[in-house]
């Protein structure tokens, strides 16, 4: 059967709610050009946001589209339509890590396989200049393969002598 648009965004169909977070809404959506599916993040409130909370969240885009790593999701697009604001990425299919791990821990060899393939994707953040600053459970996707992908950049900052990190 077809699956029902709930709303579309540029040449984004969005099909369903995937996640949600303090910044934004995650769903899982259909590229019309390409006949794919990818993820959309979209500004929560729009109509409410001040324009430090705009200017955040496209930083989050821009920091995000900075970084090309197998276990990076990896940021396609941002865009704007009548007022709301809303970014593209890879859609993974799979729980985060945290919902994976609710029934008890990962077998030791498992987990230290997750941590370092997240540990070189944080590395290669860090390289490129970004620090993502929120790294935990729930901010790495497992595909279906199991494969982990660092997300939400939504309080990632520059690492440059003009940013103002906090502790």
């Amino acid at each position: 059967l077809p699956t029902s648009v709930l709303r579309r965004l540029g040449d984004y169909e969005l099909l369903a709610e995937v996640a949600r977070g303090g910044m934004g809404v995650v769903f899982r959506a259909r590229q019309a050009s390409l006949d794919r599916e990818v993820a959309v993040k979209v500004l929560r409130d729009a109509w409410l946001a001040t324009p430090v909370q705009v200017k955040r969240f496209r930083a989050e885009a821009a920091n995000a589209a900075k970084l090309k790593h197998p276990n990076i999701v990896a940021v396609h697009e941002v865009g704007e339509q009548g007022g709301q604001h809303y970014f593209a990425m890879d859609l993974v299919r799979g729980p985060n890590l945290a919902e994976a791990t609710r029934e008890g821990p990962l077998p030791p060899r498992r987990a230290a396989e997750l941590v370092a393939k997240i540990a070189e994707a944080v590395q290669h953040a860090h390289a490129v200049g970004v620090m993502h600053r929120d790294l935990k459970p729930s901010n790495v996707l497992l595909d279906p393969q199991g494969e982990p992908h660092v997300t939400d950049f939504g309080l990632a900052r520059p690492m440059d002598d003009e940013s103002s990190l906090t502790l």
